[in-house]
């Protein structure tokens, strides 16, 4: 799950992106530390509304499922970077299990709306005011139009605790291309 932004951007534009940025996963019951990163998801309201890819939530879910079963107490979380001037903070937050899927059934007769939509939304638990956060608008983006984009893919490669092979990472990677 990667956002892509068009490359008619400011520092300030791909600072704020980075910063509502999120890696979404598990955590054992009473652990802070991620146990399970999935995929990356972005908060798209200072309240704590997370929005995501469809089937990184179904992979949450299902995960879950599996620890339950080896009797493994986990919760759902986002985890994300929290950069000061002189260290970084590492953020985990319980997210709410009741998430809000697109599911399209039937594609209606006439509607020219895509019926593969992937997309998922869940909340922080704690009451919080002042998350960084994205504002979700229409975006019209052409074909071979150079973006960057920003997340965590590959899970907990990409979100890394350790210094083997790739060393710590903490915050979202950032890749330019193109649309095709």
């Amino acid at each position: 799950s990667l956002i892509c932004i068009p490359l008619m951007f400011n520092d300030l534009v791909l600072k704020n992106v980075k910063a509502a940025t999120v890696a979404l996963g598990l955590v054992k019951k009473g652990s802070a530390e991620p146990f399970v990163i999935c995929g990356s998801g972005f908060l798209v309201d200072p309240k704590g509304y997370v929005i995501t890819a469809g089937h990184v939530s179904g992979k949450i879910k299902e995960l879950i499922g599996i620890c339950k079963a080896k009797k493994v107490e986990v919760e759902r979380s986002i985890f994300m970077a929290d950069p000061h001037e002189d260290r970084v903070d590492f953020v985990t937050a319980e997210l709410d299990e009741r998430v809000a899927r697109h599911h399209q059934v039937q594609k209606p007769t006439g509607t020219t709306m895509p019926d593969d939509v992937d997309i998922a939304v869940c909340k922080v638990l704690a009451k919080v005011e002042d998350l960084p956060s994205l504002k979700v608008r229409k975006s019209d983006v052409t074909l071979y139009e150079e973006v960057a984009m920003c997340g965590y893919p590959r899970g907990s490669q990409s979100l890394n605790f350790t210094t083997a092979y790739i060393g710590i990472r903490l915050s979202p990677v950032v890749q330019f291309g193109r649309i095709v």
